[in-house]
């Protein structure tokens, strides 16, 4: 019967349930001796740590009753899906440390820009001609083809 402890899934639960294992005052008895498995001493040995959730709700002859209904299996088992899915995300969330917002320390001020030169540029195109000079310089080179 130890091997429940490793694997209180709530299908194992609901089986147990169904059957009327929970109706037995010897096997409640047998679930309260169990509780000493959450001693660390024995602990560091159980593979699944939700057994221990299961356990100690197993303890309430309400839950007892309930995950002997189909639909509360469902629902346990969705529940139990959820956690799992997002217990790393919420389990870093309460274990790593915040840091601390830092002081904003104003920027010292920029060195003002040089001055760029200005460079006079004498125009390269004599006077009357138009925008057609690089056509024809093509029309020249296709011409001399």
């Amino acid at each position: 019967m130890v091997v429940l402890l490793f694997d209180f899934g709530v299908a194992t639960i609901t089986d147990l349930a169904q059957n009327r294992y929970f109706d037995d005052e010897a096997f409640v008895g047998y679930l309260k001796y169990l509780l000493y498995w959450k001693q660390p001493e024995y602990a560091k040995y159980i593979m699944y740590p939700h057994a221990f959730f299961f356990l100690d709700m197993l303890q309430s002859a309400n839950f007892r009753a309930a995950m002997a209904h189909p639909a509360n299996k469902e629902i346990a088992h969705r529940q139990q899906y959820y956690f799992w899915k997002h217990y790393r995300n919420n389990r870093l969330k309460q274990i790593l440390p915040r840091p601390l917002p830092e002081p904003e320390v104003p920027a010292p001020p920029a060195p003002p820009p040089a001055p760029v030169p200005v460079v006079a540029v004498a125009p390269t195109k004599p006077e009357g001609s138009t925008r057609a000079g690089a056509g024809e310089r093509r029309k020249r080179k296709y011409a001399n083809s």
